[in-house]
């Protein structure tokens, strides 16, 4: 009868950069004679980002000038700024203060319909003061900090130095391994 509701789990802890695109390969490896059908398939990724906290009560929440049905803000009072349907006194780690882009060119006033808002950094930055490369105040874990650029650079595994084991020192001659490939590739494979 095959695998019915089969769980299958793997971890993914190498501390690269989860940023991207991925491709999950599902290969029955089977003689040809011997095939099933895949009716159901759920991916299910967790830690794949920071936990937002409560912005309601991390960061002053008000000053909202114009409130939609479903208590969605939608414009804020001056001094605010919008960030997910709520007006905020600061933006959260992880966005950066801006305007809107400029209104139409036969408006009255574009100063009154430039909204203030809370955009994301760029995905190379962890903080940021403004959503460009080269505006980043911190880096994620995996990436090294120009303070001078103001800019973030990807470390690969192989510039990072890996923990020793047991204490000892890690011979740095030695190749790098092929094992995390070897078991991503070998935990993709399901058979139906």
């Amino acid at each position: 009868d095959g695998f019915n509701d089969w769980a299958f789990m793997t971890t993914h802890s190498w501390d690269e950069d989860p940023s991207g695109e991925w491709v999950l390969e599902i290969e029955n490896t089977s003689e040809a004679n011997n095939y099933g059908t895949l009716t159901k398939f759920v991916l299910v990724l967790y830690g794949t980002g920071p936990d937002l906290p409560d912005l309601a009560n991390q960061f002053e929440s008000s000053g909202c000038k114009t409130l939609v049905t479903n208590q969605a803000c939608v414009v804020c009072e001056e001094g605010f700024y919008l960030h997910q349907k709520t007006c905020l006194k600061t933006c959260p780690p992880g966005f950066a203060p801006a305007l809107a882009p400029p209104p139409l060119e036969n408006s009255l006033d574009p100063h009154l319909l430039q909204p203030r808002l809370c955009v994301p950094c760029h995905p190379s930055c962890a903080t940021c003061l403004g959503p460009s490369a080269a505006q980043c105040l911190s880096c994620p874990a995996h990436a090294h900090y120009n303070s001078q650029e103001h800019t973030c650079s990807h470390q690969t595994q192989s510039s990072r130095a890996s923990p020793a084991v047991g204490g000892e020192g890690v011979d740095p001659a030695s190749p790098p391994s092929n094992l995390p490939l070897l078991v991503a590739g070998l935990s993709c494979v399901v058979i139906v």
